[in-house]
């Protein structure tokens, strides 16, 4: 039995120490994901860069490196907001996000980078250079604004997190309280089941036990007051016996 009551207690902290480190493990995820999220809206600006390189020093080659570089950067990004977000809105962002980059790198590829190769004039570049301003705009509107609902949603899992500390204390506290007055009842269940079975108390069958060793062969009271099934009643009984043959 108080094994029993142990195994019971060890499932009790176990199922409560399982949620906590799932729940600890979640608002960890929650963190890392929107400071992953603040990442793709920063590489925007990288890419801003990489377009005002292609221009302004006509490195073509170098230029196409960075482009390709940055591009794989935010690809990976966008693939791992889409399985990260849980939102409606924050699902929105990511598709914003993912439609505006489709947008800018078509805008580069096609018109920006032919023109900054055919050597075109400010005027001529301008409106497009405007035109990829806008959309890294979006951009980084887009995810600053996921990067935001993510927050949200890891300081809500670190709440819960706290939330479940206290809860797991509390759980302990209660199993350890509970365990001991099982295990208490359970002492004094084998206490009085001994009692019972012996016909007096463990203390006085000591001295009687004492009392013998000693040569004082007459039966005690609780002894001879004990039923006839009982330790105590055969005890009585040899000492009676032992009494007149003496």
């Amino acid at each position: 039995a108080s094994m029993a009551v142990m195994l019971v207690l060890a499932i009790t902290n176990w199922f409560s120490l399982s949620h906590l480190s799932a729940a600890q493990n979640a608002s960890h995820q929650k963190a890392q994901a929107a400071g992953e999220m603040k990442h793709v809206a920063g590489l925007g600006a990288q890419l801003y860069r990489v377009v005002a390189d292609t221009y302004i020093n006509r490195q073509f080659d170098d230029a196409a490196k960075k482009w390709q570089a940055v591009t794989a950067d935010i690809d990976k990004s966008l693939d791992f907001a889409a399985k990260t977000v849980s939102t409606d809105d924050a699902r929105r962002g990511v598709q914003a996000g993912r439609d505006t980059m489709t947008a800018l790198r078509k805008l580069y590829t096609e018109q920006f980078l032919p023109l900054a190769k055919q050597g075109a004039k400010n005027e001529e570049i301008a409106g497009l250079d405007d035109q990829i301003d806008k959309l890294i705009d979006a951009y980084d509107d887009a995810f600053s604004k996921v990067a935001a609902d993510l927050g949200v949603a890891a300081n809500l899992a670190s709440q819960e997190f706290d939330d479940m500390v206290v809860q797991t204390r509390w759980i302990n506290s209660l199993s350890v309280l509970v365990g001991g007055l099982l295990l208490a009842g359970l002492g004094l269940a084998v206490s009085r089941s001994i009692t019972q079975k012996l016909g007096l108390e463990p203390a006085e069958a000591s001295a009687m036990a004492r009392r013998i060793a000693q040569g004082d062969l007459s039966p005690s009271l609780y002894a001879r007051s004990a039923r006839p099934d009982r330790v105590a009643a055969a005890l009585a009984e040899m000492l009676g016996t032992l009494e007149g043959v003496v």
